[in-house]
């Protein structure tokens, strides 16, 4: 049953006391400004309330915070997800952090949910009956001619047939680039909101981790928790990797780790806990990581583990197209992250907003990324024929000068 009325006290409860999450996101989804879709809010279906649902795409939207990673909320949240897959409807869920942090990546997956995938077929098809189609000669009793036609109206029909067979024919071809290009254009700000979402979640979070330089004095090299230039930027930060698998007492110096083995004693040496204890690394071994120095505090099993990284952001080459290279230093080398990104430009500004070049000094980060098409348009008449599409972004750094 779809918003079943003995649900309804509880669905305006809900509307009533929206989270943050909720609300910032039902800002672009209300009003079929998302794409022309309708969407509800607190639309129930059976037994179960839906945060966001969309009837034309069948597509539910579900915001979570930490309380979903406990057991019995999963078993419930994944019941309710295998309900509502039976009654044909897809889940899609996010993180309220996600949310709250980076909407327009939230907004960038859901788009490729409700928008179709596949263009419409190009090629056309005509019956007998068209008025397009080929020319039969009649008398004048409606039947065919006995008689034949003469050549004149022969060479006639063949000129008009191949007229229609070449202007039917430029209309396919036209089609064709018409979807060629839009698949391009698709693809190109798939490619720059990739580029921009990623960057700004790591830049936004430069220095998590507490006081990661007084203790480390540098990671792998970088002394700075933001190396500012114009075309290219690395941060320090803390990357949660795993957590505690029991408790570790004051004084210790051994830890039981989950994923253990993404930390080693070379250039992923540099372990964080809590987001605020930082050590050096001495050994591993399995699940057991040992530490230069004795824990400064007690430490509960399941607290995060972080590993902290120096990663850097550029322009380089990937097959032969411009991408955005996105490098951790930690040895695995420049990673794509998003191909035919043309341009990548860095702007640094202290806390009153004044440009600067001090790493010290800077309080925000102002990114521009300019992707293009991976083709030509022949049928675009601007500059060199290629379509681009420029995103620009203020981040503020949090971390930095607390």
């Amino acid at each position: 049953m779809r918003n079943d009325p003995t649900l309804k006290p509880r669905r305006r409860e809900l509307r009533r006391n929206q989270t943050d999450a909720e609300k910032a996101l039902w800002a672009y989804l209300r009003s079929k400004q998302f794409y022309g879709m309708k969407f509800f809010r607190q639309y129930s279906i059976g037994p179960y309330i839906l945060d966001f649902y969309c009837p034309t795409a069948k597509l539910a939207i579900e915001l979570d915070g930490g309380q979903h990673n406990q057991c019995e909320n999963k078993e419930y949240d994944e019941s309710r997800s295998e309900y509502l897959k039976a009654q044909g409807i897809e889940v899609t869920r996010f993180w309220n952090h996600e949310v709250l942090l980076d909407i327009q990546s939230v907004l960038a997956g859901l788009a490729l949910k409700v928008i179709p995938s596949n263009p419409p077929s190009s090629p056309l098809t005509l019956g007998l009956n068209s008025p397009l189609s080929p020319l039969i000669l009649r008398g004048d009793d409606g039947g065919l001619k006995k008689k034949g036609v003469t050549l004149i109206e022969l060479l006639i029909a063949l000129v008009l047939s191949s007229m229609l067979t070449a202007a039917l024919y430029r209309i396919f071809i036209s089609h064709q680039k018409i979807y060629t290009v839009q698949d391009q254009v698709a693809e190109m700000q798939q490619n720059v909101r990739i580029a921009m979402g990623q960057m700004t979640r790591e830049i936004r979070m430069a220095g998590y981790g507490g006081n990661i330089l007084a203790i480390f004095g540098n990671v792998n090299g970088f002394t700075n928790i933001i190396t500012p230039a114009s075309e290219a930027i690395t941060v320090i930060l803390a990357d949660e990797v795993g957590e505690l698998k029991q408790n570790a007492s004051k004084g210790a110096q051994q830890l039981k780790v989950t994923n253990a083995s993404v930390f080693n004693t070379d250039k992923k040496k540099y372990l964080c806990l809590n987001g605020l204890n930082n050590y050096l690394i001495q050994n591993v071994a399995t699940d057991t990581i040992t530490l230069t120095a004795p824990l400064a505090e007690d430490h509960p099993i399941h607290q995060p583990v972080y590993l902290v990284k120096a990663i850097s952001y550029y322009i380089g080459l990937s097959g032969g197209k411009s991408a955005l290279r996105r490098n951790e230093n930690t040895g695995g080398g420049r990673q794509p992250l998003a191909e035919n990104i043309e341009s990548l430009e860095f702007s640094y500004f202290d806390a009153k907003g004044d440009v600067t070049g001090n790493p010290a000094d800077v309080r925000m980060v102002k990114v521009t990324v300019t992707a293009r098409t991976s083709g030509l348009a022949p049928e675009y008449k601007g500059g060199d024929g290629y379509r681009r599409r420029t995103l620009s972004s203020n981040i503020k750094i949090r971390n930095l000068g607390l």
